[in-house]
C-alpha cells in the first residue's frame, strides 16, 4: 500500500492538523497565567488492584486515604504540574466528545504504579458500586515519587492530550526500532510527533 492510501497515515495528518490549530491556543492560554488559575479539573488517584485479572483494560481503585490524597496534593503544587492541569483542562473543552463524555469533565485520572511513566487509553475503575468501565478515556500512569510530577506529568499529559484531539485513541504509530524515544533510533512520524509533542511542553517549561 503506498503511503498516500495507508489509513495510519490519514489518522495521523487528521491528528496533526487538528493540534496544529488548536495547540497555539492552548499555550496562549496557559502561558498568560502568572498565577495558577482555578481550572475546575479534579485529579483522580487511582492504584492497581491487587487482585484484578483483567484481559482487556487494567482494574484500579482510586486512593482513598486522606493522608495519601493531601502528600499527593503537594506534589502537584509546581509549574509544570499546574500548566500539566491547564492543558488537561483546555483539551477537555476543546474535545467534549461523545468518547471522553463518560467521565466528568473536570476529572484527570492519575494511575499511581510502580516504574510507571507513560500515557494509556482505556482502564476500569471500582468503586463502591462497581466497576466502571472507560475504554476511550485517556489516562497517565506515574510512578509514586514526588520529582516524578516536576517533569513527568507535564510530558506525558502531552500524550494524554494528544489522544484526546484524536478522539480518545493513541496517536498510530508503528514499532520500527528496538531503541526508542533517542535522537540515535529510526522510528516513524507517528512516534516522532507524539514524543516531539510532549518534548516540547517540557522545553516550554524550561
Amino acid at each position: 500500500m503506498s503511503a498516500a492510501g495507508d489509513p495510519m497515515n490519514h489518522r495521523l495528518k487528521r491528528t496533526t492538523l487538528i493540534v496544529i490549530s488548536i495547540v497555539t491556543l492552548i499555550i496562549a492560554t496557559t502561558l498568560s497565567h502568572a498565577q495558577r488559575p482555578e481550572t475546575g479539573v479534579r485529579l483522580i488517584f487511582m492504584e492497581p488492584e491487587s487482585t484484578a485479572v483483567s484481559d482487556t483494560m487494567p482494574i484500579y481503585k482510586p486512593v482513598t486515604d486522606t493522608s495519601r490524597l493531601r502528600l499527593y496534593g503537594t506534589w502537584t503544587e509546581n509549574q509544570p504540574a499546574q500548566w500539566a492541569i491547564q492543558l488537561y483542562a483546555k483539551a477537555r473543552e476543546i474535545t467534549d466528545t461523545q468518547q471522553v463524555r463518560q467521565a466528568a469533565l473536570s476529572d484527570y485520572y492519575v494511575a499511581l504504579v510502580e516504574g510507571g511513566n507513560n500515557a494509556a487509553v482505556g482502564f476500569r475503575l471500582r468503586g463502591s458500586s462497581g466497576v466502571q468501565s472507560y475504554p476511550d478515556l485517556p489516562y497517565i500512569k506515574l510512578a509514586p515519587e514526588d520529582w516524578v510530577f516536576t517533569t513527568t506529568f507535564l510530558h506525558e499529559t502531552g500524550h494524554v492530550v494528544l489522544a484526546l484531539f484524536n478522539g480518545g485513541r493513541e496517536v498510530p504509530k508503528r514499532e520500527i526500532a528496538s531503541i526508542q524515544h533517542s535522537t540515535a533510533a529510526l522510528t516513524d512520524r507517528g512516534t516522532a510527533f507524539d514524543e516531539g509533542f510532549a518534548i516540547h511542553l517540557e522545553t516550554l517549561a524550561a
